[in-house]
């Protein structure tokens, strides 16, 4: 009931952009780093796909400094720069299952925004490849918070924004740094890992 309850409260839901609407098939990289590393599997996936991954996507760092922050960041040292970098290459990144329900939703009179760590340039240049953005109410982008997850500041930004309090908001991301955030401020929230769970999330709405 309390589930139910709390449900009954979302207005908003805020949707995280990269692992959550765009992915890739990440696996392969992130077992040959883990096999390297003394850190634990969601460790090794919050460094490899955290903020110097955003900052690799947009171009700020290039792959070699993304390579030698991998190494430091998880002491794992013997890792090899070839190797690693074609596991990176076959990557491949494509529409992820929660863009599939951001229509139900939508039907449901949910209003829905992206909340991500990039910047409104970046997205300029992504909305060319792919069309669900404007299927969204708006996108909040880190460079217009002045913030970036997990800091409650962008939170709050986000909240403020859109006119709403923490608990009328439901948030969506595949990083439990993120997730942990959004909840402590009393969001509800789904950590992305599947589209079965997504699908059992998405169906209490």
């Amino acid at each position: 009931m309390h589930v139910i309850r709390l449900m009954q409260n979302i207005k908003i839901i805020f949707v995280d952009l990269f692992g959550v609407l765009i992915g890739a098939d990440n696996v392969q990289v992130l077992n040959y780093v883990q096999s390297n590393s003394s850190k634990s599997k969601t460790e090794v996936y919050n460094i490899l796909f955290g903020e110097k991954c955003m900052e690799l996507e947009r171009s700020e760092i290039n792959f070699h400094q993304y390579f030698q922050y991998v190494q430091y960041a998880l002491d794992c040292l013997s890792i090899n720069y070839d190797q690693f970098r074609a596991l990176w290459q076959e990557m491949k990144a494509g529409v992820l299952p929660m863009a599939s329900f951001v229509d139900e939703l939508r039907a449901k009179k949910y209003k829905l925004f992206i909340l991500t760590n990039t910047t409104q340039k970046h997205i300029i240049r992504l909305k060319k490849d792919y069309n669900f953005f404007n299927k969204f109410n708006g996108i909040i982008t880190s460079d217009v918070a002045g913030h970036v997850k997990p800091s409650a500041e962008l939170f709050s930004f986000a909240v403020n924004y859109c006119q709403v309090q923490f608990s009328e908001c439901a948030f969506i991301d595949d990083s439990y740094m993120n997730i942990r955030a959004a909840q402590d401020l009393g969001m509800v929230v789904h950590q992305y890992s599947n589209y079965d769970s997504l699908s059992s999330f998405v169906a209490q709405f």
